[in-house]
């Protein structure tokens, strides 16, 4: 009786690597009685607006006060903003068009404590936290290639060249030597498992190419298989397999 292995094939785009994990940056200072504080994301991709947000709260009567990016001044003046029965004001501003790299925000601020003789206007002081932009990972194209990419049916026990193209989206050709392969039954053990190298049984890169292979020798289980293709902790599930 022949045994046969019958694949799926699918095309994938995914990001190859997450971006970084945002991260909340704040500050608070309080003086006479107020309370001021500035918040933003810690990292902000480029293109996107920074959203930072300011409050002032606690014993105030009036304020006024701008918002700095790295000694910049963002918009115009910022009140001056007068209490009336609510003791928490905030606001929040979306700075536009950012290049990449690191900026100290600032709230700076003078104010009018409640009760307290008017004029002079009290302070200044000022809160200040560090955003950075960054770029955004790049969206890369997973596809498979010969044999695989053109026969769906393959004799178990035989070594199967498992080869596949790995591309951003403008088309070059991305070596990544985090790469690997992983092969796991129906109750997803692990039947094969390679990392980049030179042997026949480890991720080889073929830069010339433009395609990365590993040769697997089939298993005659009969049941499902799934080949898994992963880089930088990001797992692809590509091929569903199926022995019968």
């Amino acid at each position: 009786m022949r045994w046969e292995i019958v694949i799926l094939l699918t095309m994938l785009v995914y990001p190859l690597a997450q971006t970084a994990e945002v991260h909340g940056a704040s500050d608070t200072k309080t003086v006479d009685g107020i309370t001021f504080a500035i918040s933003a994301d810690s990292n902000v991709l480029k293109g996107d607006l920074v959203a930072v947000t300011l409050s002032v709260k606690g014993n105030w009567s009036a304020f006024y006060g701008y918002l700095y990016y790295d000694e910049t001044t963002f918009d115009s003046m910022i009140g001056p903003v007068y209490n009336g029965y609510d003791k928490t004001w905030s606001g929040t501003y979306y700075i536009p068009d950012l290049d990449i790299g690191c900026y100290t925000l600032t709230f700076w601020a003078k104010y009018w404590p409640k009760d307290w003789p008017f004029p002079p206007w009290y302070g200044p002081v000022t809160v200040s936290v560090q955003v950075c932009v960054v770029a955004p990972e790049p969206t890369v194209v997973l596809r498979w290639l010969t044999p695989v990419s053109n026969r769906d049916s393959f004799e178990a026990g035989s070594r199967i060249p498992i080869r596949f193209s790995v591309h951003d989206d403008t088309g070059n050709f991305i070596r990544d030597e985090s790469v690997t392969v992983t092969i796991t039954d129906e109750t997803e053990q692990s039947v094969f498992s390679a990392t980049y190298g030179t042997g026949r049984d480890e991720v080889r890169i073929r830069e010339s190419a433009e395609y990365y292979i590993v040769s697997w020798k089939t298993p005659q289980t009969p049941g499902p298989y799934t080949i898994s293709v992963e880089f930088q902790e990001i797992l692809v599930e590509s091929l569903l397999i199926e022995l019968r």
